[in-house]
């Protein structure tokens, strides 16, 4: 893995002590700002941002494993893909 993927590319997103989340990067360090989302994640919304059998917690949802990387092959990208794509979609809780 590239030390750029894994130093500047999401791996997943993480709720702190006061209910804000963020997203961290492989070596599990913050990327940007903590920020709220404008609706509690829903299960169906784990289960799109994580791909399976990646573990979830209730605090944590992970982007990819180790077994699927997303520099390991097209399908792996493009899913990742999607799930960064789903991610942004997400509203945060000051937007409109």
């Amino acid at each position: 893995m590239s030390k750029i993927f894994r130093q500047c590319m999401p791996y997943g997103i993480r709720r702190n002590e006061n209910d804000s989340w963020e997203v961290f990067n492989r070596d599990y360090k913050p990327l940007g700002e903590p920020f709220f989302f404008k609706r509690s994640l829903t299960q169906a919304t784990r289960d799109a941002l994580a791909p399976p059998p990646v573990t979830q917690r209730e605090d944590s949802v992970w982007l990819y494993n180790d077994i699927e990387h997303p520099t390991s092959s097209l399908a792996n990208w493009e899913a990742y893909s999607q799930r960064l794509k789903r991610l942004a979609s997400l509203k945060m809780k000051d937007e409109r």
